[in-house]
């Protein structure tokens, strides 16, 4: 029983954190520097980090190599730890087939060990890369409904990842579903004389905001108006055609300033395929919010939303963030080349998924795109 506590609080720990992190894959291991030489800081970092990043992903193929080779004659006792270490391999690798083949595996020859809530996540969120949908559901569901409190982090997780990937593929009413089973049924896990404080800080950390987001998806994006940094007007339908990423972001704002690598890396990859950002900041300080975007160098548009407001002390009260009526920060939309929304709340996780299924889709009518003057979607409030 202590234990089932223990692991309760720690799934309540991660419930008010609420962090997934994937790998990412760039660059080459035997890249050379080019022979004229760098032209900046950034690109000497860049360089760098994608060798260093390829040449881990070399050196993890390998080991999944040679663990698939071991296993067959490793000891009794230690075949349930290597063949759970080989679905993680195979999920930070985002080999899913084999992820799916390993854990299916592991889940009919280890039911009871400790390392099963991990693989059945990582089993669903590769069902869900692979568009099996379905079938991750079924599985979900039944995880769900085991009610296990040592669990309870892992069910959250991988619903949550579930939800995205119906997301992705367009299904708003299966999202919500997923999301309504979380809310219904993951706190029936809880003991009875917590499990109201425990619901309240579901839909309130959890919840609430990813369930309230879906009512923007499949609708025109609201204007953004005013001058960025540059002094240069801005205009939704100057995106005409792209993949356009609106972050809502502040540099006091902890986890914007901790997304931003990442977001550096998938704009870097796929700015030339058509994918931009126009960031809106809730900074009250200009000078202070100029020097930060300076010094990390960030390439896209920033509009300083406070820009009439110098004197205020709501950083909500900017014209642009009361139009898309927001309460908190991060807040981001993603606006395919048609000119939609098509996902809200991306996490530093599901973001390269979304722009590039976003990328992949050609715009249906060539005319339109973000805020472009020839849709006819009526521009509607949340």
């Amino acid at each position: 029983m202590a234990m089932g506590k223990q692991r309760w609080l720690a799934a309540w720990a991660l419930l008010l954190c609420g962090a997934v992190v994937e790998a990412q894959n760039a660059g080459s291991p035997g890249e050379k520097p080019p022979a004229e030489g760098f032209k900046s800081f950034a690109a000497i970092q860049r360089h760098f980090d994608q060798r260093l990043e390829k040449a881990q992903q070399a050196v993890q193929k390998e080991r999944l190599a040679a663990l698939e080779k071991f296993l067959p004659q490793a000891p009794e006792a230690e075949r349930e730890i290597v063949l759970a270490t080989m679905v993680e391999l195979a999920a930070s690798l985002d080999l899913y087939d084999q992820v799916i083949a390993l854990s299916e595996r592991f889940v009919k020859t280890h039911p009871k060990s400790s390392e099963a809530g991990t693989v059945r996540k990582l089993r669903l969120t590769a069902l869900g890369r692979k568009d099996r949908l379905p079938e991750a559901f079924k599985e979900w569901q039944a995880f769900l409904d085991e009610g296990s409190i040592e669990r309870l982090g892992e069910v959250l997780e991988s619903g949550i990842l579930l939800a995205e990937a119906y997301l992705n593929a367009g299904d708003v009413k299966a999202a919500r579903s997923v999301y309504e089973a979380i809310r219904d049924k993951l706190p029936q896990a809880i003991p009875d004389e917590q499990r109201q404080i425990f619901s309240q800080q579901l839909m309130q950390n959890v919840l609430a905001s990813r369930m309230e987001s879906l009512e923007w998806i499949g609708r025109t994006p609201l204007p953004i108006e005013g001058k960025d940094l540059a002094g240069k007007p801005v205009d939704l339908a100057q995106y005409r055609g792209k993949v356009l990423l609106l972050d809502f972001w502040a540099t006091w704002c902890g986890p914007c300033v901790s997304s931003l690598p990442h977001l550096k890396q998938v704009y870097e990859k796929y700015h030339d395929r058509g994918f931009d950002i126009l960031a809106i900041s809730l900074d009250m300080d200009a000078q202070q919010l100029k020097q930060f975007i300076e010094q990390e160098r960030l390439p896209w548009r920033q509009v300083w939303d406070n820009q009439g407001l110098p004197n205020a002390q709501n950083p909500f009260g900017g014209p642009n963030t009361r139009r898309y009526n927001l309460t908190g920060i991060p807040a981001t939309f993603l606006i395919d080349r048609d000119g939609k929304i098509v996902r809200t709340t991306l996490t530093a996780s599901s973001l390269e998924e979304a722009v590039v299924r976003a990328l992949a889709r050609p715009a249906s009518r060539p005319e339109s795109g973000p805020g472009g003057h020839e849709q006819t979607r009526p521009v509607t409030q949340p």
